[in-house]
């Protein structure tokens, strides 16, 4: 997380014009501020995550057709975050023996 990430989908078969397009969860990708798709050449697109970010969870879809059909291939992205402090306890002084209780979120 905070760190960036790139999907690339390449055709390696296929007679040109290929036009390559990306889903998320089945919908179509738009470009957005941390997510941009670069299409590099008729055969392969990149999606760059700048930076990843939690709510980019998803299971992503590059689509790739010409004139004779269409292909496409998925791939779910997980991502691992650890946990955090809504708000941090702080030190508390207590009689060995005492109950003391700790607020914390």
């Amino acid at each position: 997380m905070g760190q960036r990430l790139s999907i690339t989908c390449t055709v390696i078969k296929g007679d040109p014009p290929i036009t390559l397009k990306w889903l998320r969860d089945e919908h179509v990708l738009k470009k957005d501020g941390d997510v941009r798709i670069h299409n590099l050449a008729d055969y392969s697109s990149t999606l760059l995550f700048d930076p990843v970010k939690p709510e980019h969870r998803a299971n992503y879809t590059c689509i790739a057709s010409n004139e004779a059909g269409s292909e496409r291939h998925s791939a779910a992205m997980v991502i691992h975050v650890p946990p955090r402090w809504k708000t941090e306890p702080n030190d508390v002084d207590v009689i060995k023996g005492r109950s003391v209780m700790i607020d914390c979120e």
